[in-house]
């Protein structure tokens, strides 16, 4: 039911094609059914370095940085999903802004979202959430033997992920460089320095 992809250090599922988790359905049974695909993906410094390894800084440029729903943060970007018109039409403001969150992922669907194929992006251009997440109507058909090598799994993503963002991040805020305001200079300094791990 699960496996562990140990190319992309990703968790994969046949079951995301049939996603029966009630917490992932679309609000109207006529909009695309992406599942768990319907998060708006953070991209970090780990990702971009992936691009940057395998030689894709214009990809990176031109897919992601200059995406027209990005948020560029100073060392993260955020890909906002697409949100069907209707959720605009909601009254949602006697809400939270979680409980208007929950809902707002019921009206969307991730940028890079492919019917039938699910995630469109390369398997190392993934976030740790996008290669981690398996959610609870899958998990609760584990035995505890596969829960557990679940967990193992989720460690070794997260942690891959942690200490390398750690460490370049505060480089980049030492030399005063961020995604907002001098990218090329982040993407030379992850050239070089990011394989130094």
């Amino acid at each position: 039911m699960i496996t562990f992809d140990t190319n992309y250090k990703q968790i994969l599922t046949n079951a995301c094609l049939h996603c029966r988790d009630p917490y992932f359905l679309p609000a109207n049974p006529t909009f695309i059914h992406a599942g768990c695909c319907s998060y708006s993906p953070v991209l970090g410094l780990f990702e971009i370095y992936q691009m940057i390894k395998d030689g894709n800084r214009e990809y990176f440029i031109n897919t992601i940085y200059n995406h027209k729903a990005a948020t560029i943060k100073p060392y993260e970007i955020i890909i906002h999903a697409n949100v069907h018109p209707q959720f605009d039409q909601l009254s949602l403001n006697h809400l939270s802004h979680i409980e208007k969150a929950d809902i707002r992922l019921q009206y969307s669907v991730c940028q890079f979202f492919e019917p039938q194929k699910g995630c469109g992006l390369p398997g190392n251009y993934k976030n740790t959430t996008c290669r981690s997440f398996i959610c609870l109507s899958v998990e609760d058909q584990l035995d505890e033997q596969r829960k557990s090598q679940l967990k193992k799994w989720n460690t070794l993503i997260y942690q891959e992920v942690k200490t390398f963002v750690k460490q370049h991040r505060k480089a980049l805020q030492s030399f005063g460089m961020n995604l907002q305001t001098d990218v090329q200079s982040v993407l030379n300094y992850l050239e070089v320095e990011g394989s130094k791990n």
